[in-house]
């Protein structure tokens, strides 16, 4: 069973993929609406050939694939498109034009693969990021899923300045990828999708959330300029008075006046004055003894 499912076009995988699967699909479409059964198969089959649909529109493909085989009678090839839709999504419907015989082998198809069950991609994708800075984002799938799938990728966008990013590697059971940083713009609402893709880049299972990046960091505050100091200009060195020599019992003197400029002239000439006044007063003083006439009295 795993090796019919692992049954898939050789048609490379084109840089276009994404339009030319998208517009074959149309086409197949119109023929189905139109009841034209043999022709909308092979269109169905051709759109997952080229590749680049959602999940969705692959399941449309599978089912619609298995519903044609199924009214032109080949059960074993219905069969093998409509297990491959029970791994996308085993709720799938199957259009009422294609009688009763499709429903049963749609039915029997959803229980051969409930055994294994539908895609189930696990992710690991932060709520919120630094901004300016790498993030990363992981995703998981058990064994047996994974041999189902070709490869496991992310893509990013942010809707506000349309950046994208995306990259795939072989599908194993942990992948990781680290998301640039020019990715992470400030204050941006990211969307983020992790896929399961086929050989030709059909998505069999996307799990899609928001991912917020903070504030950038805040712009430095410009330092005040320092105010450069005045300088008032004073009296020069040459205009300056030269300092006095202070006595400090008798106040200013003049720098250089000498002897005749202190006290001591007046002094010494007022104790010779002194001296000279005594002696005169000596030489000429009258003496104790007094003479009138005859008689004389002698003071004692």
């Amino acid at each position: 069973m795993l090796a019919a499912l692992l049954v898939t076009a050789a048609a490379p995988a084109r840089a276009d993929t994404a339009a030319a699967g998208g517009e074959t699909l149309g086409r197949a479409r119109e023929a189905w609406d139109k009841g034209d059964f043999d022709s909308s198969e092979p269109l169905y089959k051709e759109a997952l050939d080229r590749g680049g649909l959602t999940a969705k529109e692959a399941l449309d493909c599978y089912v619609h694939v298995g519903a044609a085989r199924a009214v032109m009678g080949r059960k074993r090839d219905a069969l093998v498109a409509f297990r491959r839709a029970a791994l996308i999504d085993p709720r799938f419907v199957v259009p009422s034009e294609a009688g009763k015989r499709a429903v049963q082998l749609a039915n029997q198809a959803r229980r051969e693969e409930a055994k294994i069950g539908p895609f189930h991609l696990k992710t690991d994708v932060p709520e919120t990021v630094a901004a300016a800075k790498p993030f990363r984002v992981g995703a998981s799938m058990d064994a047996t899923h994974a041999a189902l799938i070709t490869k496991i990728g992310v893509f990013a966008r942010d809707p506000g300045s349309d950046k994208t990013f995306e990259k795939s590697d072989v599908a194993a059971t942990s992948m990781a990828w680290e998301l640039p940083a020019t990715i992470a713009i400030a204050n941006a609402t990211l969307t983020v999708r992790v896929d399961g893709l086929d050989a030709h880049d059909n998505r069999l299972v996307s799990v899609e959330k928001r991912v917020r990046v903070g504030p950038g960091a805040p712009e430095p505050i410009a330092a005040a300029p320092v105010p450069t100091p005045k300088t008032v200009p004073g009296p020069s060195a040459a205009t300056q008075p030269l300092p006095k020599e202070v006595d400090t019992d008798k106040g200013e003197k003049k720098k250089g006046a000498g002897f005749w400029a202190t006290p001591w002239p007046y002094v010494i000439g007022g104790v010779a004055l002194a001296a000279g006044g005594a002696a005169v007063y000596l030489g000429t003083r009258p003496t104790d003894d007094v003479s009138v006439g005859a008689a004389s009295v002698r003071v004692r």
